[in-house]
């Protein structure tokens, strides 16, 4: 029976870390999805919806 109980201990205290990276890599994930999202959006800019000069569009019409 002890060794159920130090097995269940142990089980718990994996459960709490795997709990705590996953908060972690979550927190990252939303990060990294909010920096590819600005990334797009600036990929999207020009001079017609920026105050970017012509000379920067990527192509001109």
């Amino acid at each position: 029976m002890d060794e159920l109980r130090r097995e269940n201990e142990r089980l718990k205290q994996e459960n709490q870390e795997l709990r705590e990276l996953l908060k972690q890599v979550t927190e990252r994930l939303t990060v990294a999805e909010q920096t590819i999202k600005r990334l797009k959006e600036q990929l999207g800019q020009n001079s017609h919806n920026s105050n970017w000069p012509s000379s920067r569009d990527k192509s001109r019409p």
